[in-house]
């Protein structure tokens, strides 16, 4: 025996002999006299191995004494080997003494026996990641027994000892063991078999569920406030929350739910189930369970937060209202009214949305009340005749700027069609060479010019401009006009221009 099976064995012997105890004084010394036996003969392979061992000595000891206590409630003495004596009928033939080299292999063999024996009590209730190794140490007992007994058989042979009972009976344990080992063995598979399995869908759920978050991450990821100007951004965060809500939302839901019934909603929860499952990722079991959960959480709050930061930026517009050109005041309450339509896209019901909606009704109207009779109360000082009013009136007409402007989609694409000029002062220098001469000229007036859009309105446009003759070194303080510069401009009646 060497160091290591020394040292289990004397382990083995204390727990046999608190066992045999026991068992004595339950009234059960015959099963406590069975296990003496098996303790006596251990005691003395280990005696052979290592004679000067103070542990089994002392063992020894308490053997001899619960051996002894064994015999008197039997009231029959037990053999020194710890087998019941037997009762004496007739001479029996003693079987041929073992050589003394086959009695240390023939130890060693009751030695790996014990341990295969040990082995198998423990690979029917240990953890299925143990049960691999300990079938490998059950079957490395198992042929270090047989070849423990072919080393005695030849050593015995060698002695001229061909045949012996200790060597049947060593077979005869070594069959009886294979056999429950193999039967052990095929429970054990199975339950590798089971675990492996259950190891195997436990990883699929969660790569099913990595897989799920990596094809709506983009759509998680704008499901956040931009910085943004204009609604284009936001409309493009609606259309993702609304094509996640009818496409996505109820299909997502009840994934995570038979998620969370097989494994648990919580981070902890998770990652042990799935470990204990046989989870072999590397990553952490519950993260794509909780991605997914933020990800829905995210959808579910952007709405209110887009909500209320539309409400925001519209309560910053309408207070820049007054301060606004009467010409940008109906594209103005247009963009207000756009504003709060996708407010009210992302959450109807918000409380900011619904009091920014009445808010900017109100102001809308008033501000309008404003600007109509401001407009009812401008005047136009008439329409000038002669030359230089056909003059303007014509520049105004064939202008690419004005009354010639292509029409297209925006409010300010549309022809500015002259209704009227009215010149309100005299010819004056707009430019000169350096030696002072003037070059160009230039002649005040208001014209008024109607937008195709404004016509419903019942409203004129009027500017103040300078027109001005060509630039050169024969200028004249006569038309034609070549171009033009603006100042003020308002609203009018469109029937006061006359």
């Amino acid at each position: 025996m060497n160091e290591n099976e020394i040292k289990n064995a004397l382990v083995q012997i204390g727990n046999d002999l608190r066992l045999a105890e026991r068992l004595m004084f339950s009234g059960k010394a015959d099963e406590a006299m069975h296990i003496i036996t098996k303790t006596g003969e251990l005691i003395e392979q280990v005696k052979a191995a290592e004679p000067q061992n103070a542990q089994i000595k002392s063992n020894e000891t308490k053997y001899l004494k619960l051996k002894g206590d064994i015999e008197k409630r039997l009231q029959k003495p037990l053999t020194a080997g710890g087998a019941p004596a037997p009762i004496a009928v007739a001479a029996a033939a003693k079987p041929q003494q073992l050589p003394y080299d086959a009695r240390k292999p023939m130890q060693d063999m009751q030695n790996c026996l014990r341990i295969a024996d040990r082995n198998l009590q423990e690979l029917i209730n240990a953890p299925v990641d143990q049960k691999e190794s300990l079938m490998k140490r059950i079957d490395e007992n198992i042929k270090g027994a047989k070849d423990y007994l072919a080393s005695a058989e030849n050593e015995s042979a060698r002695k001229g000892v061909s045949t012996h009972p200790d060597f049947d009976e060593g077979a005869k344990k070594i069959a009886e063991i294979e056999a429950r080992c193999a039967t052990a063995k095929s429970g054990a598979l199975s339950d590798i078999n089971a675990a492996s399995d259950k190891s195997a869908q436990v990883d699929a759920d969660i790569a099913a569920l990595k897989a799920e978050y990596e094809r709506l991450r983009d759509i998680f990821d704008l499901a956040s406030i931009p910085h943004y100007n204009d609604l284009e951004p936001m409309n493009k965060i609606l259309s993702a929350i609304e094509g996640f809500e009818k496409n996505e939302k109820t299909n997502l839901k009840k994934r995570l739910d038979e998620f969370s019934s097989k494994y648990g909603s919580m981070r902890d929860e998770i990652d042990n189930n799935a470990k204990s499952g046989g989870y072999s990722g590397n990553d952490r079991p519950s993260y794509p369970f909780e991605a997914l959960t933020d990800g829905l959480k995210k959808i579910v709050e952007v709405r209110k937060l887009a909500a209320e930061d539309v409400v925001k930026r519209l309560n910053e517009m309408m207070q820049r209202l007054p301060e606004m050109h009467d010409f940008a005041r109906e594209g103005m309450y247009d963009t207000l009214k756009e504003w709060i339509g996708m407010a009210s896209q992302f959450d109807s019901g918000n409380s900011a949305v619904l009091s920014a909606k009445e808010t900017m009704d109100r102001a809308i109207a008033e501000d309008r009340k404003k600007l109509e009779a401001k407009i009812d109360a401008k005047e136009w000082p008439g329409n000038s005749k002669g030359g230089e009013a056909d003059a303007a009136l014509s520049f105004f007409r064939n202008d690419k700027g004005w009354g010639a402007r292509p029409k297209g989609n925006g409010p300010e694409d549309q022809p500015r069609v002259p209704l009227g000029v009215s010149v309100h002062g005299s010819w004056s220098v707009q430019a000169t060479d350096i030696l002072g001469k003037p070059i160009q000229y230039g002649l005040p007036a208001f014209v008024a010019v109607q937008l195709e859009r404004e016509q419903p309105l019942k409203r004129t446009r009027v500017y103040d401009v300078t027109l001005r003759t060509k630039e050169g070194p024969n200028a004249e303080s006569k038309p034609p006009f070549e171009s033009i510069t603006v100042g003020n401009s308002f609203y009018i009646r469109p029937d006061k221009i006359k």
